[in-house]
């Protein structure tokens, strides 16, 4: 195994450590995505919480 692979298996591990799991159960990289959680009631979500990505917008 060359260096070269051994920095690939580096960087998959660290990956799988930047992900963290949020209120609903999905994985979300902590670094790559902006979440913006939007309180409206219940028009928008059951729990009254709605997690918007950037650029999404409520109807």
């Amino acid at each position: 195994m060359n260096n070269e692979e051994k920095e690939k298996r580096k960087h998959g591990k660290q990956i799988t450590d930047d992900t963290k799991r949020i209120a609903d159960g999905m994985k979300q990289n902590k670094k790559r995505q902006k979440v913006y959680v939007v309180p409206r009631g219940s028009q928008f979500c059951r729990s009254g919480l709605g997690i918007l990505r950037k650029g999404e917008v409520i109807p």
